[in-house]
């Protein structure tokens, strides 16, 4: 089935400072603030590099606003820097272990980097702390989708949708969710509301295909993975199903039209070989069949093993 991997990151940028200045000279104080209010105003005109250069100016004066380490934190995740984000909310978190939005800023950059248990961790903090919008409570699904907890992801989203979140792709991770627990009832659901808020979202129509296709309900998948198709027509996995659906309602030319395309577009995904050369044995193409198994098996194939055993007992690996 198709992984939804789309990645909300929302970094929030702190408008006003904590006042935790150090007892430093008072000109030295008012330059660091007006610096840290520099980099404010180059936050509000997406002037992102400008902005880290006036945080950490800021902080060369002062090193004691946790706002500033927040917020050059935020910036640096905008620019996909998430390992020196991550650096800069430790450092606002240390000198405000309080600090609520930090825990939830650095959750997004764990999360992109696939630190998800950190991730997780970090959700909890900022709800402990009472920071606990929707969007908390969407990103700790999401996380606890990418390490396989289900059950726990179903139950943040159904959170962040009672506190008003509406973002489609949390109807994504639900659905994907609901799809892993055997769920599919609730996941065709999910994708249905997806399509209803985004109707060019091709994963989800890909989905529905999918789940038509573990029903055995292959004539009707066709149709979903067709639209999926025409709206990103460069994705090798779509290409792959319609192709197993054709192939089990005995299409087998267009199926093996679809399977071809997958591999065009994709050579290293395994399965592609696995699923073309179940085809190729159907139409009495043994040899091509057993030689796209052994390519499925050289590229991690655990059940191409079984395929090349059982149809092709006169060819070795």
């Amino acid at each position: 089935m198709s992984i939804i991997h789309t990645i909300k990151n929302i970094f929030l940028i702190a408008g006003m400072a904590f006042l935790l200045f150090g007892c430093k000279n008072k000109n030295d104080d008012k330059e660091a603030f007006m610096l840290f209010d520099l980099g404010l105003h180059y936050d509000s005109l997406k002037m992102t590099k400008r902005a880290i250069n006036s945080y950490s100016e800021s902080i060369k004066l002062d090193s004691t606003i946790a706002t500033n380490y927040y917020n050059r934190g935020t910036d640096k995740g905008e620019i996909k820097d998430f390992e020196d984000a991550i650096k800069d909310f430790n450092k606002a978190i240390s000198l405000k272990p309080d600090y609520a939005i930090a825990y939830c800023n650095r959750a997004n950059a764990e999360w992109v980097l696939g630190k998800y248990e950190n991730a997780i961790d970090d959700c909890n903090k900022a709800i402990q702390y009472k920071c606990d919008g929707s969007e908390v409570y969407y990103n700790r699904g999401y996380a606890e989708m990418s390490i396989g907890k289900y059950k726990e992801a179903i139950r943040d989203m159904d959170s962040a949708i009672k506190r008003g979140f509406t973002r489609a792709d949390l109807y994504v991770i639900r659905g994907t969710s609901k799809m892993q627990i055997d769920d599919y009832d609730g996941a065709e659901k999910d994708f249905n509301k997806v399509i209803e808020m985004d109707s060019t979202h091709a994963d989800a129509y890909c989905n529905i295909g999918t789940i038509q296709l573990i029903r055995r309900n292959y004539q009707g998948a066709v149709p979903y993975f067709e639209k999926a198709i025409k709206l990103e027509p460069k994705e090798a996995m779509y290409y792959n199903n319609i192709g197993v659906a054709e192939r089990e309602i005995k299409n087998y030319e267009d199926a093996m039209l679809n399977f071809n395309k997958a591999i065009e577009l994709d050579s290293q995904t395994p399965t592609f070989y696995l699923n073309r050369g179940v085809l190729e044995v159907r139409i009495k193409k043994v040899p091509e069949g057993c030689n796209d198994f052994k390519k499925a098996i050289q590229l991690g194939s655990k059940h191409a093993s079984d395929s090349l055993k059982k149809y092709c007992q006169q060819c070795s690996i």
